[in-house]
């Protein structure tokens, strides 16, 4: 009996072990025709698949082509719901795993429930996400290591553009401002060409034409 306990209790472990290894070995590498291909990260951004997407995309350019979709009902006031469940990219449709909510209010003081974030937060909000991103994937190509990545943002804004008390002043921000504190070997100046890498960065700084269909019922 106890030979046969040890016999037992060596093959779990034998086997725990086999299946540790395989799922290090599907998480770290992969198999591209008879060769075994270790994954490079750095950042957390898997930089194998990163050079992969980029040469297939040099390949051919349209897989670079990406539509991002969102889709919203205004509940009340200034409460809205935005979902967001599927996108275009790399040639073909895709479903998230799960479909995203976001909700949107104003604060009381601006006539809101306070229920959640201000549209205007949510833009610092993408804006914030999207450096912190940038930063890491760039990072990662150049072989930067970040360590970790802090920010402040503030946006001012004067109501009278919104309220239409003036056509001198602008409805939305009139500035960002940008406090980033990044923990990294690279320098400031490196760290500014990260940044400057965000898509939404460059949205918000040279601004997108927005285009209008509008009907009524």
């Amino acid at each position: 009996m106890y030979i046969k306990t040890i016999y037992i209790s060596s093959t779990l472990i034998f086997t725990m072990e086999f299946i540790m290894v395989q799922e290090y070995f599907n998480e770290n590498e992969k198999i591209r025709g008879n060769s075994v291909i270790h994954h490079k990260k750095l950042n957390g951004v898997d930089v194998t698949e990163m050079e992969d997407l980029i040469a297939d995309i040099k390949e051919d350019s349209k897989i670079a082509n990406f539509t991002f979709r969102a889709s919203n009902d205004w509940l009340n006031g200034a409460n809205s719901l935005t979902r967001l469940d599927s996108f275009y990219g790399a040639g073909k449709e895709w479903e998230h795993e799960e479909t995203f909510s976001v909700e949107a209010d104003e604060p009381k003081v601006m006539l809101g429930s306070d229920k959640a974030p201000s549209p205007g937060e949510l833009v610092l909000s993408a804006l914030s996400s999207c450096l912190a991103t940038s930063i890491a994937y760039h990072g990662a190509a150049k072989e930067i290591k970040i360590d970790s990545i802090s920010g402040e943002y503030e946006g001012d804004v004067d109501l009278q553009g919104f309220l239409g008390l003036s056509t001198t002043v602008n409805k939305g921000f009139k500035e960002i401002n940008v406090s980033l504190k990044v923990k990294t070997s690279a320098d400031e100046s490196i760290v500014e060409e990260l940044v400057k890498m965000s898509p939404v960065y460059e949205m918000l700084t040279n601004p997108v034409k927005v285009n209008l269909d509008i009907q009524t019922f």
